[in-house]
């Protein structure tokens, strides 16, 4: 699914599936206190925050 506001290269979906994975993993780590199985969700975080800045294109002021 598209929403319509959005550029056709965008990497929106991306970074919904690793946010969104990352919050499940995270949860889960924390409910089986498995410390591992949360630094993996940390990096899957990690991974949808930095693709904010190669979606973004240079802007003028």
């Amino acid at each position: 699914m598209r929403l319509p506001h959005l550029p056709p290269d965008s990497c929106f979906a991306a970074k919904a599936w690793l946010g969104g994975s990352g919050l499940a993993v995270g949860l889960l780590g924390m409910a089986t206190e498995h410390r591992w199985v949360v630094w993996i969700a940390v990096g899957l975080m990690g991974s949808a925050f930095l693709l904010r800045f190669a979606d973004q294109t240079s802007r003028g002021p």
